[in-house]
C-alpha cells in the first residue's frame, strides 16, 4: 500500500506534465524542478486520493519518472511523505467513507479512473488534477506582470528618437534642412553602415548614437550647405523606419529562445514576448549580456515596489537575456 501511494503520486506529476496546458512554464519531458518540500500535506493527501488509480504500473511509474529527471532524493522525499501522513491519518481516524471507483474513456483514448461517495458528485481525474495543480503553483509576487493584458510592455515607435540611440543598418534616416537653404532626404543606412547623400558622398553611421551621427552628417552637410556654419541654415535628423534585432533569451523562461525585435526594445519588452520567468526564475538577478560580457543585472522587484527602470536598458542585436534559479523567493 505505502508503495501504491507513492507511485499514485508520482503518476499525478506525469500526467499532468504531459497534458494539462497550464503546465506551460515546467519542460514536460523534465521533473528535475519537481520540489517535494514545497507540496504541503493537504496537497500530497489531495494527490493520493484524486491518484489511487492511475492506470499505470508501480514499476513503469518509476521508470517513467526516473527517466524524466525526478531527482532520486526527491523520490526519497516523496516515499517518506506518504509513510508519515498515512500512519498520521491512521492514527488520527479509522477507515474512510466507502467510495467507488469509476471509469471513463478520454477523448485519446485512454482509460481514466475517478471516484464517487455518498457526500459529493463523481470527481473525473483530469479536472481535479487541473484544479490540485493551480493549487499546488506557488504565488509568487510579480509572477503575474507578463500576463497582465492591461500591462502589455510592446515597444513605443511613436516617441522622439532618443539621442542614446545607436544607428544600425536598415535604419532609415530623415535628413531636414531649413532656413535659407531647404532640401530633404530620406535614406537606408546599407548593410555596411553607411549613408549616401547626394553630392555630399558616403557617410559612415553605424554604431553611432543619433547625436554623433547628426554631428557627423552635419559637419559634412556644411561642405555644401554654408549656413549650416553660420546658422542661417538649420539640420534636423530623426528616425524613419526601424530595423529589427535579434535577442536570444535563455535559462528560466517560460518561451525561451531569439526573438525579433524593433531596435527600440527594451529588456522588459522582450521579457514580455517571451511570458517571463519561469516558477523557478529569478525576479530579482535578471542578466544582459552583451558581447559575452554581462553588462546590467535587472531587479524586477524594483519597478514593482518603487518603480524604477534605471537598469531596464535598450537591447542591440545578437544581446542575451538570461534569467537564472531564483536564489530567494516571496511568496502571497
Amino acid at each position: 500500500m505505502k508503495m501504491n501511494k507513492l507511485f499514485s503520486l508520482l503518476a499525478f506529476l506525469i500526467l499532468v506534465s504531459i497534458s494539462l496546458p497550464v503546465m506551460a512554464q515546467v519542460n514536460p519531458q523534465n521533473l528535475n524542478n519537481i520540489r517535494v518540500d514545497e507540496l504541503s500535506d493537504d496537497q500530497v493527501r489531495a494527490f493520493m486520493r484524486q491518484l489511487e488509480a492511475s492506470g499505470m504500473g508501480d514499476g513503469q511509474l518509476e521508470q517513467m519518472a526516473q527517466s524524466r529527471g525526478m531527482r532520486p532524493e526527491e523520490i526519497k522525499k516523496l516515499r517518506e511523505r506518504v509513510d508519515k501522513l498515512k500512519n498520521s491519518d491512521k492514527q488520527k481516524s479509522g477507515q474512510g467513507d466507502p467510495k467507488k471507483i469509476q471509469s471513463k474513456t478520454s477523448a485519446d483514448g485512454r482509460q481514466l479512473n475517478y471516484e464517487t461517495d455518498s457526500l459529493s458528485n463523481q470527481r473525473d481525474p483530469e479536472t481535479e488534477a487541473e484544479k490540485a495543480l493551480n493549487e499546488l503553483r506557488s504565488k509568487i509576487f510579480g509572477a503575474d506582470l507578463f500576463k497582465n493584458s492591461k500591462l502589455t510592455f510592446e515597444p513605443n515607435l511613436s516617441i522622439a528618437t532618443p539621442k542614446n540611440y545607436v544607428v544600425g543598418p536598415n535604419d532609415e534616416l530623415l535628413i531636414e534642412i531649413y532656413g535659407n537653404s531647404v532640401a530633404s532626404y530620406n535614406l537606408k543606412v546599407s548593410p555596411e553602415g553607411n549613408i549616401n547623400i547626394e553630392f555630399v558622398g558616403i557617410i559612415p553611421v553605424s554604431g553611432l548614437s543619433i547625436e554623433a551621427a547628426t554631428s557627423r552628417i552635419r559637419s559634412r552637410l556644411s561642405t555644401v550647405y554654408s549656413g549650416l556654419r553660420n546658422g542661417s541654415t538649420n539640420l534636423n535628423i530623426a528616425l524613419g523606419n526601424i530595423r529589427s534585432i535579434k535577442v536570444i533569451l535563455t535559462g528560466e523562461i517560460v518561451r525561451p529562445g531569439t526573438y525579433t525585435l524593433p531596435s527600440l526594445a527594451n529588456v522588459f519588452n522582450a521579457l514580455y514576448s517571451s511570458g517571463g520567468p519561469t516558477e523557478n526564475g529569478s525576479f530579482r538577478s535578471i542578466e544582459l549580456i552583451r558581447g559575452g560580457k554581462k553588462i546590467a543585472t535587472l531587479d524586477i522587484y524594483d519597478f514593482l515596489m518603487k518603480g524604477e527602470m534605471a537598469d531596464n536598458l535598450r537591447l542591440q542585436d545578437q544581446d542575451i537575456i538570461r534569467v537564472p534559479v531564483y536564489e530567494s523567493r516571496i511568496e502571497i
